[in-house]
């Protein structure tokens, strides 16, 4: 075979390899498989695999493809280290294998092969705790979002002191690009934060908590709010003006008008000092 002919033979048995080791099933039904084939007869995949003194050739493909599946297990424990603490190494790996079989790896970029992990939990079959997963699973892949996201300028304490007070109502300010509010009905920030301090994590149980995430110095951060500074936040970054926002946030509360006005001055400090927002827009 001269040198041409063997570069084009060695490109179509790169790209049967790729698709035998991905291919999602047997590794018998990996290499019978019409997916497989179209790349390269396996009778012509034969003259590039040998097979060993303990293993066959068809054994020799297999353990290529356990190794790309446990690869794969260990790069979605990077982003979703909570998830598989809870899961534990055995349900986790079945998680995994059955997450490929429907969201299989289609590009260079691992960074993309946890995307749709969240989608897969609300919708697979036999998945335990479903509701606390989803939220464990979301609350992971924002902070791998968030940590990618490009910098944005801060809002500084000498912006806020050049607004006059006549445009503060009708004023709407804008969050930096890498902040995220939820909020949740199990106490998944507490089981996350557990994980990471590499502590037992707790019981997961019911509790309505509300959370920020966001970047600040290259750093992740979550900072748990009340009830009323969610609501409050959560207008600000649909976009809606202070005035309304502060306006909502009353009518939501279980506060006195009084005493939840006191407390949005402090909140706001405490925002702007955190780095929550990147400008303020006045008519």
């Amino acid at each position: 075979m001269d040198k041409e002919n063997l570069q084009v033979g060695l490109e179509r048995f790169q790209r049967w390899m790729s698709a035998a080791i991905m291919y999602k099933g047997t590794d018998n039904q990996a290499l019978k498989s019409t997916e497989v084939e179209k790349e390269l007869p396996w009778a012509e995949a034969l003259k590039f695999i040998k097979p060993s003194k303990t293993l066959t050739q068809i054994e020799r493909i297999g353990l290529y493809r356990s190794m790309y599946i446990l690869r794969l297990v260990d790069v979605l424990k990077i982003d979703f280290p909570s998830i598989a603490a809870y899961l534990g190494d055995d349900d986790y790996y079945d998680f995994v294998e059955r997450y490929l079989q429907v969201y299989p790896s289609r590009s260079y970029n691992l960074n993309n092969l946890s995307y749709d992990v969240p989608d897969f939990i609300k919708t697979a079959p036999k998945i335990k705790n479903r509701a606390f997963l989803y939220e464990l699973a979301s609350l992971e892949l924002m902070l791998s979002h968030i940590f990618n996201v490009e910098e944005t300028p801060l809002l500084t304490k000498e912006d806020v002191a050049a607004i006059t007070a006549e445009v503060w109502e009708t004023a709407k300010i804008i969050p930096i690009k890498a902040f995220h509010l939820f909020a949740f009905k199990h106490n998944t920030n507490a089981y996350l934060e557990a994980v990471q301090n590499e502590v037992k994590p707790p019981k997961v149980k019911k509790q309505d908590t509300w959370l920020a995430v966001y970047r600040r110095n290259y750093k992740l951060w979550r900072l748990p709010l009340s009830y009323d500074a969610y609501n409050m936040l959560s207008d600000i970054v649909a976009g809606k003006t202070l005035g309304d926002a502060i306006v909502n946030a009353i009518e939501k509360s279980s506060e006195s008008q009084e005493v939840l006005q006191g407390q949005v001055f402090n909140w706001f400090q405490s925002w702007v000092k955190e780095g929550f927002f990147q400008k303020i827009e006045t008519p």
